[in-house]
């Protein structure tokens, strides 16, 4: 069975990623993997900074590896999601890693994958049945919306949205939406880009 290691930025990546990491194989119909995932002590900027150092004394233990972060807070806000994959991915391999080494940036951050449209997501923060009285309580609240549909300002939106439930925004409720979310309707590239790498560029069996 293959090993994967992650490097996250925070307790909320991590709890999301434990809440969609055991649906994988599944949704997907691909092998069981094992996975462990770390958190970096700095944080997003850490993971874009010192991630690869991090993850060097790893690469002949585990057959894969990830950096995951937000693109907010990483200190390269003026570069693209991709541009910023890129160099680290390139750091990845020539540290080892060769092609088994990835980074996935959010943009703007993880709360971003919370707003698919997916009825299971809006049930776990208690707005099930409620989606179009959500988004209308949003906007009259000031938030802004993209073309796409979801919020400019996600985490916030989140926050706001589940005050308003009397629910608390925390590790556990990442963990909850992971376990929830619909991975047919989330449209966010970054997330779409781990799902390529696991059903397309990774060798599981």
């Amino acid at each position: 069975m293959k090993k994967v290691i992650f490097l996250v930025a925070d307790q909320d990546i991590k709890s999301i990623l434990e809440g969609i990491l055991q649906r994988f194989p599944q949704v997907w119909g691909i092998p069981q993997f094992q996975y462990e995932i770390y958190k970096h002590q700095n944080r997003d900027s850490g993971c874009v900074n010192t991630g690869v150092d991090f993850l060097r004394p790893f690469c002949k233990i585990f057959d894969y590896s990830f950096i995951v972060f937000d693109r907010e807070g990483s200190g390269k806000e003026s570069q693209t999601s991709i541009e910023i994959e890129s160099n680290i991915e390139a750091g990845l391999s020539a540290n080892g890693w060769n092609s088994r080494g990835f980074a996935i940036a959010i943009d703007p951050e993880v709360e971003n994958w919370v707003w698919a449209d997916s009825k299971n997501i809006f049930d776990t923060i208690g707005w099930g049945g409620q989606q179009e009285n959500l988004l209308a309580g949003l906007e009259d609240a000031g938030f802004k919306f993209l073309p796409n549909g979801k919020p400019e300002r996600p985490k916030e939106a989140l926050v706001w949205a589940l005050k308003i439930k009397k629910k608390v925004f925390n590790a556990a409720i990442h963990k909850e939406i992971g376990q929830s979310a619909s991975f047919l309707r989330c449209t966010d590239p970054a997330f779409l880009k781990l799902k390529d790498i696991f059903t397309n560029r990774m060798q599981l069996s």
